[in-house]
């Protein structure tokens, strides 16, 4: 299997050979140095992409930078000092903006075609949803099958439907097992939340979405939505009088409606099933987990499950123990009517048009619903889609991972903090850190992924079938704690404020697939931008791995009074709060960070700084680290800003903290020529290792 590529810039000759692996294993002797002429610094990407690159990070550096400012005396402030809090463009959000356009953009390109089944399946997902051509007959009869076979709708059976052979939970479990996957009344939704190293896979007990929330705001619209709710069952073929039926189901789900909660974050309202029957009595919850939950679960899992608010739940069960069963079931149907009418013949949709118009509601445009749609129901392939589009950016992550480790190696075969014993059990495990980019490793393999979308197929006449055959699979993959292990072991993926920060979770570094275009990370970027921000978070992530192996107790004492002399009683609480060796790791990263960097362009040689900027490249490295944080400092609305733009006491976390380990980095100083005694370059310096 080939992945599709599109315009990925590639890093040209032989940079792109040694940041892949050859960096590692290329030793230039002593004599060959003194026979080999210097290399002339060259931009190591030629391609249009990577020029372009260049031109915009030169723009926001000069754009951002405080001129005014001496680097010596105030680098943060140098580096960002004329940031305008208004200006998106460095923000995490920004980011996260561009990549979902660009997923959006590469799921409906008729140009993008793969025969690699997991692309395909995108491809195939997003054009059966886009196909208004679609006669809508097949998706009519198939509801109407689907219909039966829950037990009928009784607004068209009539006195044929028996209210006895009608129970919600059953009706649930049988819907969600044929791959109707809505919560008609009360159900679950999982979540997976961090729990030490681990992720833990716990279900939300939610109730049915508000869908009439546009109609009943409008106000007095209730009859509009009957009439709408009459007009489908008639197109369903009744043809008797249906308003008595119909005005109980609207009045149902106004009831429904009106039960709010607010959702408890505690961790007390975390439970298992003999929790809950405590915690909420008066509801038989060993038949609804064991008829809408475990049957969907992995067969050793036990459910735990977390409420909303206990006093809504209990109102939820009132509400359903006294509403007939033949207002439940006709409620319930008509929930899957109202999702199946976007796919069924064109009458449907003309009278859901009309009712749309009549309540003065927009609706949701075709193309980003189906967007989403399959961002939801393909999204393990759309993740792997999205990394083999920037298959460049992930071959210099690697290769800068395995710079980074093979440079804290040389770190702690020099440093004393290691005796000989410390020093080959470091460096093991540095050189055997695993590293992932995506969600997980199996998202990173294609053989697994074609495994996970095995027997799953895109029936191209009709949408709702399709939709059926994803929500099983959904359903197996997102009720299941291996799965979930195996496919979305980094959940920080959905988190838009993380800009795209690699993590180590128990000895295994998780890259999210956001960093390949972030403020931190582009393939089209020059290697000091890379290594001066993305390369310093990767470091950060790699020391965990040693850091309890070296004795570091006299050194400890230095950065424990890093921050001594602030002012502001708010930063000091919270500094005071940061750990001495989260201090130390942050030092170690820089430090490793720097010398990878270094000690890669000796071997293929230096690097053009950006253009029309009058930096050099070492303090590009610099200045792309700093610069990185200046979205990060944002005042709060509503701030005063302080006259005294210099006075340390005022400034932010970001800026505090990491501008204070900066000062112990000689190199930095070095690259700026610092005098001695100037803040960047204090006289006495903390040191790591």
């Amino acid at each position: 299997m080939k992945p599709i590529r599109r315009n990925t810039p590639r890093m040209q000759g032989l940079l792109v050979v040694a940041i892949i692996g050859t960096i590692c294993s290329i030793i230039q002797t002593e004599a060959a140095s003194l026979v080999s002429p210097p290399k002339e610094p060259e931009h190591k990407c030629t391609e249009d992409e990577c020029v372009v690159e260049r031109l915009q990070s030169a723009a926001r550096m000069l754009k951002y930078r405080n001129p005014f400012v001496e680097p010596c005396d105030n680098f943060y402030r140098f580096v960002c000092g004329f940031y305008n809090d208004g200006d998106i463009t460095a923000t995490p959000q920004f980011y996260e903006w561009m990549r979902d356009a660009t997923i959006n953009g590469l799921i409906g390109d008729d140009d993008v075609k793969s025969e690699f089944k997991p692309f395909k399946l995108i491809q195939d997902f997003h054009e059966t949803c886009m196909n208004e051509e679609l006669s809508g007959e097949q998706d009519l009869t198939a509801l109407k099958e689907g219909i039966k076979s829950l037990g009928g709708w009784p607004i068209l059976e009539g006195d044929k439907w028996k209210e006895d052979d009608f129970d919600w939970i059953e009706f649930t479990g049988k819907s969600k097992a044929a791959g109707v996957d809505l919560i008609y009344f009360m159900g679950f939704e999982p979540e997976l939340l961090p729990d030490g190293t681990e992720n833990k896979l716990i279900f939300n007990l939610e109730k049915t979405p508000n869908d009439i929330e546009h109609i009943l705001s409008a106000g007095g619209q209730e009859s509009v939505y009957e009439s709408y709710i009459a007009e489908v069952v008639k197109l369903l073929g009744m043809e008797g009088n249906v308003d008595e039926e119909v005005k109980k189901i609207v009045e149902f789900e106004e009831k429904l409606y009106q039960i709010d909660g607010i959702p408890d974050s505690d961790e007390d309202q975390i439970m298992p099933v003999d929790g809950l029957k405590t915690r909420i009595p008066g509801m038989d919850w060993e038949k609804l987990v064991s008829k809408t939950l475990t049957p969907f679960m992995d067969a050793d899992d036990k459910p735990f499950i977390k409420i909303w608010d206990a006093d809504a739940v209990q109102e939820m069960i009132k509400l359903i123990d006294s509403t007939p069963k033949r207002v439940q079931a006709n409620y319930a149907i008509w929930k899957i009517v109202q999702f199946a009418v976007e796919y069924l013949t064109p009458a449907f949709r003309e009278a859901r048009n009309k009712f749309y118009k009549e309540v003065e509601y927009d609706g949701i445009d075709r193309e980003l619903v189906c967007d989403e749609m399959t961002k939801e129901y393909v999204g393990e392939a759309i993740a792997f889609f999205y990394m083999s589009q920037y298959s460049d950016g992930t071959e210099i992550i690697y290769g800068m991972t395995e710079a980074i480790k093979k440079t804290m190696v040389e770190m702690v075969k020099e440093s004393t903090k290691f005796n000989d014993t410390t020093k080959e059990e470091a460096s093991k495990l540095i050189m055997n850190l695993p590293i992932t980019i995506g969600p997980s490793a199996k998202l990173s393999d294609p053989t697994a992924l074609e495994k996970l979308y095995e027997g799953v197929e895109v029936d191209k006449e009709s949408f709702l079938k399709t939709l059926v055959t994803f929500n099983i699979l959904r359903l197996r993959l997102d009720y299941s704690s291996k799965l979930n292990s195996d496919y979305h072991f980094d959940e920080e993926e959905e988190d838009d404020s993380n800009p795209g920060l690699p993590e180590n979770h128990d000895g295994h570094i998780y890259v999210p697939t956001k960093m390949l275009s972030s403020s931190i990370f582009n393939g089209g970027r020059p290697l000091y931008m890379n290594f001066g921000a993305g390369g310093m978070t990767l470091a950060h992530e790699i020391y965990p791995a040693v850091a309890a192996l070296a004795d570091t107790s006299d050194q400890a004492d230095c950065f424990s009074h890093l921050f001594d002399d602030l002012k502001d009683p708010e930063l000091q609480n919270v500094t005071t709060e940061a750990t001495v060796h989260g201090v130390g790791a942050q030092f170690i990263a820089f430090k490793a960070a720097y010398r990878a960097y270094k000690s890669l362009i000796a071997e293929i040689g230096p690097e053009k700084p950006l253009p029309e900027i009058p930096y050099t490249p070492e303090q590009l490295f610099w200045i792309s680290y700093a610069g990185s944080f200046c979205a990060s400092n944002q005042k709060d609305e509503g701030e005063d800003d302080d006259d005294d733009d210099d006075k340390e006491d005022s400034l932010s976390l970001p800026e505090t903290t990491v501008m204070r380990i900066l000062r112990n980095i000689p190199e930095i100083s070095a690259d700026f020529q610092c005098a001695v005694g100037t803040p960047l370059n204090p006289e006495k310096k903390c040191t790591w290792w």
